[in-house]
């Protein structure tokens, strides 16, 4: 039961995440992925303590949505929301 009160917040967390990501500029959310990478690479391998992997994993799904949401824009069109490895992939 505790699993699936914990995966609903996650994914309650992540939609309003994602809400939050729309109403931002390209130039807000890329310097807002930029700072996430920073932190992602303060991480040490071989981490156990709790509290510092559940910062990691939201800095993750953070990461993820904003290369979404940049990665949307893209596509439809916004030239200004383009990564560079959005080139890579596959349309």
């Amino acid at each position: 039961m505790r699993k699936l009160i914990v995966i609903g917040l996650s994914i309650l967390l992540v939609g309003c995440a994602s809400l939050g990501v729309r109403g931002k500029t390209n130039a807000e959310l890329k310097g807002r992925l930029e700072e996430v990478v920073r932190q992602l690479a303060k991480y040490h391998t071989g981490e156990s303590d709790r509290a510092v992997l559940g910062h990691l994993r939201e800095l993750v799904d953070e990461e993820h949505t904003i290369e979404h949401e940049l990665f949307r824009r893209c596509r439809a069109g916004d030239q200004d929301a383009c990564l560079s490895q959005f080139d890579q992939m596959y349309w």
